[in-house]
């Protein structure tokens, strides 16, 4: 598959066209998710202003309800999302998918688990570049005689290198993570399928194709501007967008992988 700019404005207009046939029913899926996350969220910082016992009964309930209701909900959202790009019919009761079926329950908890597991240690690595940097920018900040000293602009630079080491590794590590979205593509497609499984495959899909999901990712900064200037009401609609193009994305993938012939957008 020649993936280019082009290419990728194809994905983004099929996912724009499908969205104008149903775009309130899908405002309205996307609605039915941020709802719970954002109860929760005023219940949670409510909750932490009590004493030390009522924080750790509210944090664990905030967690728990996380796990076993804002996920599933998500993966539902997905079944939405990926029948919406297809040109299929979806109510917006798709979203609730998971709770009306004991295996796409189980299937949306798995694969959160399972994301989680292959990238803890890509957080990790993460975490130890951010901790290189803020020791750099601690000697930097407080090295004597700043202004004087003979060295400074050798720390300038260092901090610079650091800081800019720092914005590559992140983008990187998120590029390695974000490609298991696919995940939820595949076991939607194929419920049968382990969750580790599903993550394993979309990993294989996306090997020498990181370059293009970061440039697909990046594509979409202007909406995400849009969606902060308008107090995240923005967001709403990039949430449906991003994710429908990304599934007419990570079919093509898929299709070229399997040397299906692609679909037209």
């Amino acid at each position: 598959m020649a993936y280019d700019a082009q290419l990728r404005k194809q994905f983004k207009r099929a996912a724009r066209i499908s969205l104008a046939q149903a775009f309130w029913p899908a405002m309205g899926a996307v609605l039915l998710v941020m709802l719970p996350s954002f109860l929760l969220s005023i219940i949670y910082q409510r909750g932490v202003t009590g004493n030390s016992g009522q924080i750790v009964t509210v944090m664990l309930i905030y967690v728990l309800a996380l796990i076993f209701v804002v996920v599933p909900l998500s993966f539902g959202a997905m079944h939405y999302y990926v029948a919406r790009a297809r040109g299929q019919l979806a109510p917006v009761s798709t979203v609730f998918i998971c709770f009306g079926d004991g295996m796409q329950y189980k299937n949306s908890l798995k694969l959160c688990a399972a994301i989680f597991g292959r990238s803890i240690l890509w957080a990790l690595l993460e975490g130890v570049v951010a901790g290189v940097w803020a020791a750099v920018l601690v000697v930097t900040v407080w090295e004597p005689y700043f202004s004087k000293s003979p060295v400074a602009g050798v720390s300038i630079l260092l901090l610079l290198a650091a800081t800019l080491a720092m914005i590559v590794v992140s983008i990187f590590i998120s590029v390695k993570i974000r490609r298991y979205d696919g995940a939820y593509i595949r076991l939607i497609d194929d419920p049968t399928l382990s969750a580790w499984q599903a993550t394993g495959e979309c990993a294989d899909t996306f090997r020498g194709h990181n370059w293009e999901l970061m440039m697909f990712d990046l594509s979409f900064i202007p909406w995400m501007l849009l969606g902060i200037i308008t107090f995240g009401i923005g967001m709403i609609y990039l949430e449906v967008y991003l994710n429908m193009a990304f599934v007419n994305y990570f079919d093509a993938l898929r299709q070229h992988e399997l040397g299906v012939p692609p679909m037209g957008f």
